[in-house]
């Protein structure tokens, strides 16, 4: 399509570091969701793939995930 394609690529962050990251932002923000947790990245300089945020945040914290899902 003639886009720029980014040259920053994906951070190398272990599952395990992947969610400490994760749980140290819900604990700040409980109520985060995918969306937040993912600009929280963002913020802090990782470029994570959003999948691996996202089953981040279901390792981590289930009950809240599925619950703010059917909000």
């Amino acid at each position: 399509m003639g886009w720029p394609m980014r040259e920053q690529e994906f951070s190398q962050i272990s599952d395990h570091a992947l969610g400490t990251v994760v749980r140290s932002i819900l604990s700040l923000s409980p109520n985060s969701g995918e969306r937040m947790v993912f600009g929280a990245f963002r913020g802090r300089g990782l470029l994570v793939q959003r999948n691996r945020v996202r089953e981040s945040i279901f390792r981590v914290d289930p009950v809240s995930r599925a619950l703010r899902r059917f909000r």
